[in-house]
């Protein structure tokens, strides 16, 4: 409940592979996460993304380009599957930086990230 208010407030949201990743980001001050429960999105939850209407989506998925890249190559391939609803400007592929995932990563770390690409707190 508390979190489709901040959805439908900020008009942007955040998705991630898991749980984990999202108290990570929520205790660094980023408020608008969406799990996905994996590297694909769902249709219930695009439907609720077009409910939404965001104006960004950061895909945020898995960096494990040193494991073979599943969570890189799914974010890419859910990226395209997005624009076949949203414009492309919309999207945006927003991977944590130098570790895996961001429950790997301390408030510090995930702080920079939102810097260097350009994703603020709330």
């Amino acid at each position: 409940q508390v979190n489709s208010k901040i959805l439908k407030k900020f008009k942007k949201v955040i998705l991630v592979e898991g749980i984990g990743d999202m108290l990570a980001l929520w205790q660094a001050g980023f408020r608008y996460v969406m799990v996905v429960f994996g590297t694909e999105i769902s249709l219930s939850i695009i439907n609720l993304l077009l409910t939404l209407d965001p104006d960004q989506i950061i895909i945020s998925f898995d960096d494990d380009s040193e494991r073979g890249g599943a969570g890189n190559n799914a974010a890419q391939k859910e990226a395209k599957k997005l624009s076949k609803y949203f414009d492309a400007d919309q999207i945006r592929l927003c991977l944590p930086d130098g570790k895996n995932d961001f429950g790997d990563m301390s408030c510090n770390e995930i702080l920079k990230w939102g810097e260097k690409n350009n994703v603020r707190t709330i």
